[in-house]
């Protein structure tokens, strides 16, 4: 399409960071239109209306209705225009803009997924709008196929989620003892870390282990004299968690280049949610 809007219809959850995926995809595109859900009808009516129209369908809550109506608002004012929308959560937020602008040939809709095909299949029980989708993007291997037959969709791409090379090098002089590294909270198996950590420490396979989380979460972790739990930490300071670490522990081997990235660079990956606790006993 020439002369095409993009507009992308962006998600923000605590857990997200602001030097996030979602900037840095958004900081590549120039003069692409955000949309951010701003409150252009009363709260109760938008708490009303999206309550409706939210069940079995992926998420959707007063936040999603006021950018599908930013969205609505968009493409009537620049109707005669080639649009693009992308939205960044495909998990949620689509519902009234495709549902009116979908047939229309010079205004394409498509989405980005992140959750894995289980999480998918039991939260989006009803396809309705997002089958009406003209493109999608995966972040996973394992989403492609699925997503393909699911969806009885064409256009699909698989763009691995990615790591900042220049940002996150190995510093291997700081790597002086064994330590750990668990980073985030989201979808994150806490019963498994914890019994994982305590194995290592038992056979003190492990000298340290660092947790980065919300303050919400802390609770969640173990209490041991070798393990330290951080929140509300800077970028930098996460940088050096990692520099020091020889293994990182995260949630799912779905993030298969992040996964290369850091074994390419002596950095263990461990998935706790599938492996036993020797695996990071072997670092």
């Amino acid at each position: 399409m020439r002369n095409l809007k993009i507009v992308a219809v962006l998600h923000k959850s605590m857990h997200h960071a602001g030097y996030s995926g979602y900037s840095q995809f958004l900081g590549c595109i120039t003069g692409i239109k955000v949309i951010h859900p701003k409150p252009i009808i009363p709260y109760f009516l938008a708490k009303f209306i999206a309550k409706i129209i939210r069940k079995g369908l992926g998420s959707y809550d007063t936040a999603s209705l006021y950018k599908d109506l930013q969205v609505i608002l968009y493409i009537l004012k620049n109707y005669k225009e080639n649009i693009l929308v992308h939205y960044l959560n495909g998990e949620r937020d689509i519902r009234l803009a495709i549902a009116l602008f979908s047939k229309k040939k010079h205004i394409k809709f498509v989405a980005t997924f992140h959750k894995p095909p289980t999480i998918l299949e039991s939260s989006i029980e009803n396809k309705k709008y997002i089958r009406k989708l003209d493109g999608v993007i995966t972040v996973g291997a394992n989403q492609v196929a699925f997503i393909k037959d699911w969806l009885d969709i064409k256009h699909i791409n698989y763009i691995p989620h990615g790591v900042d090379i220049d940002f996150f090098r190995p510093n291997y002089e700081l790597r002086t003892e064994k330590r750990i590294l668990l980073v985030g909270q989201h979808m994150r198996d806490f019963d498994v870390f914890n019994k994982v950590i305590e194995k290592c420490l038992l056979k003190n396979t492990v000298t340290k282990v660092d947790v980065v989380l919300h303050k919400a979460y802390q609770n969640k972790i173990i209490s041991h004299n070798n393990i330290s739990v951080h929140s509300g930490v800077t970028r930098q300071r996460v940088k050096r968690f990692l520099s020091k670490s020889k293994c990182f522990i995260y949630s799912s081997c779905r993030c298969y280049c992040m996964q290369f990235y850091f074994r390419s660079n002596g950095l263990w990956f461990a998935n706790y949610k599938y492996c036993c606790w020797r695996e990071c006993c072997l670092f």
